[in-house]
């Protein structure tokens, strides 16, 4: 699965999921906007300028409430949208094709600095492949690398991650904040 086919499924995904959390979140705000005008509504009967004071105050703590209620449903939602793109894209990589591993596998090898790698770490699948990479190191495997390679040499006192886990934890936070600013100007311009 190459970058574009993750991007796609995490887009389609999260716009699925997006899409829900948002009707929910904009249907509990227009309840408390709702509540809002029904308190206006009732205050509004009462006459004289106490009244128009106090139904004032109460429209704003009310307001207050609303918008602070809204901002909760909205980071919440987004937090939840959050975790759900991670796990795809954790998904996505576990499920990788063959060999498309192996050219990562080579690649992301090629990246290293020269060095006497003493011990290397890959997926169960990258063993043969890193064998032939690291012909004089240990290989051990670990199905949580789901591609890509750790090594370390001097004893472990040098130790580089270099797996595409990795590489989407470091690069997560910018992602997902692309993500989510496509899926809010989507939303914004009525293109659900």
């Amino acid at each position: 699965m190459g970058r574009k086919e993750l991007a796609l499924a995490l887009q389609q995904k999260g716009e699925a999921e997006a899409k829900t959390i948002w009707q929910q979140a904009e249907a509990e705000a227009a309840r408390y906007r709702q509540q809002r005008q029904q308190e206006v509504a009732r205050q509004s009967t009462d006459s004289g300028r106490q009244a128009d004071r106090s139904a004032l105050q109460v429209c704003r703590q009310v307001d207050w409430r609303v918008t602070k209620k809204v901002r909760a449903l909205r980071l919440q939602a987004l937090r939840a949208l959050d975790r759900r793109l991670w796990q795809i894209s954790g998904a996505a990589l576990r499920r990788l094709e063959p060999q498309l591993r192996q050219q990562c596998l080579a690649g992301l090898r090629a990246e290293l600095p020269a060095s006497d790698w003493q011990d290397v770490t890959v997926h169960a699948e990258d063993a043969a492949s890193a064998k032939k990479l690291f012909p004089d190191a240990r290989i051990e495997t670990d199905d949580g690398c789901g591609g890509g390679l750790i090594v370390a040499a001097k004893a472990g006192a040098i130790r580089i991650d270099n797996t595409l886990r990795k590489r989407l934890e470091n690069y997560w936070p910018v992602m997902v904040g692309r993500i989510l600013a496509e899926l809010e100007q989507g939303a914004g311009n009525g293109n659900d």
